[in-house]
């Protein structure tokens, strides 16, 4: 969890905070002084994957089903290492399942799939399972931290397979964000080939005004703005409610076909989701920074929720635990930070307490100068 920086007197609090460390709890985040601090910030070496790394944050963690791990930067490597660390723990050592990331869908299920052991022929070595990610910032995920993360969890999973472990026992990888309008429907209609031509042809019609503007998703929120064209609206609900009202249709469907069938339905569904989700957000970005921001940051904490139920459903009622990885204007509590005392913005860690409480953990990495600080707070 990130401190209230406001609260503390930066020169005190980073005299207290010249080693690695994580904070381990506070009564209140608008009372945290130097003098708090003291006897709760806990030295952590970094760099070190043997065994007692982040033994005590570990024990902290206790049995949340939720951890969220923030970073500041979207491309450090040492805080996409520590990331790497700590989330293979609580895969080994706590059974979580599904890491969810602030990326694209439809990319991260190439992730997924090569993980799992069911993408395509032309998906082979590590770094195949990152060519989906082409948009801005390349680094966030296509850098070598994330092919060792991949290249592990590949392993890890092959390993339990030939222990006689399922398909949805194996560790996950999801994207929550909604960038990503026109490949999620690429995506839909290429599901729906396979299971319903003439509603994959009804998509394609349905989604045909994205194609007018090409990538230029802004040119589209601006000309159905103004009344240029017609927004695609109750397009995008009508192929998302379709899908939906369809699913044992489909299903049925499948059933000659060999794989996890849930999980291409569930994929589709997810990305009609985002289609319906991208096409609000591209148009209020205009003109409304506040409802875009938490549109976007409540359409994350839908598509995990639908993840973690799509899981346990699939794992005859195991509930399903996911580390959270994204930004840590994200993951901390907008209710404690100016975005949401002043700014009326809400985000991915407040919405997460709010329906989790006890069963989230909030971690997050940030530095001061060249010194690295690992803080975490599990109260606050």
């Amino acid at each position: 969890m990130m401190l209230n920086y406001r609260a503390v007197k930066k020169q005190k609090l980073f005299k207290v905070l010249k080693s690695n460390c994580f904070y381990k709890k506070s009564n209140s985040m608008s009372t945290i002084t130097a003098q708090d601090l003291k006897g709760h910030v806990i030295k952590v070496e970094v760099n070190n994957p043997h065994e007692e790394h982040f033994d005590k944050l570990m024990e902290a963690i206790g049995s949340a089903r939720i951890v969220m791990i923030g970073e500041a930067s979207h491309g450090t490597s040492d805080f996409y290492r520590e990331r790497i660390y700590l989330t293979q723990r609580l895969v080994t050592e706590k059974g979580f399942t599904a890491v969810c990331a602030e990326a694209d869908y439809p990319d991260s299920m190439i992730i997924n799939r090569y993980i799992k052991n069911i993408a395509p022929q032309d998906v082979k070595p590590p770094t195949d399972a990152l060519k989906g990610f082409k948009r801005f910032p390349l680094w966030m995920w296509r850098n070598a931290e994330m092919f060792q993360y991949i290249d592990w969890c590949r392993r890890y999973n092959d390993r339990l397979e030939a222990g006689g472990k399922g398909y949805y026992d194996k560790v996950s990888f999801y994207g929550l964000d909604l960038y990503s309008l026109h490949t999620s429907c690429e995506a839909v209609i290429e599901y729906l080939k396979k299971v319903d031509p003439k509603a994959a042809q009804k998509a394609r019609e349905r989604y045909g005004v994205f194609e007018r503007f090409g990538k230029d998703t802004m040119s589209y929120a601006f000309a159905a703005r103004y009344g240029l064209v017609e927004s695609a609206e109750k397009e995008v609900v009508a192929v998302l409610t379709d899908l939906c009202r369809k699913r044992g249709e489909y299903l049925l469907e499948q059933l000659k076909d060999t794989g996890p069938n849930e999980e291409y339905q569930f994929a589709a569904e997810s990305n009609s989701l985002v289609v319906k989700d991208a096409e609000e957000y591209y148009r209020l970005m205009l003109f409304e920074d506040v409802k875009s921001w938490n549109l976007r940051d409540s359409h994350m904490v839908r598509t995990l929720n639908q993840i973690l139920d799509h899981l346990t459903k699939c794992r005859n009622g195991r509930p399903a635990k996911a580390v959270i990885w994204a930004h840590n204007s994200h993951l901390g509590d907008a209710r404690n930070t100016d975005m949401g005392t002043s700014r009326g913005e809400l985000n991915v860690g407040q919405l997460v307490r709010e329906q989790f409480s006890d069963s989230s953990f909030n971690v997050g990495f940030t530095t001061y100068t060249v010194i690295k600080q690992f803080l975490s707070c599990h109260s606050c």
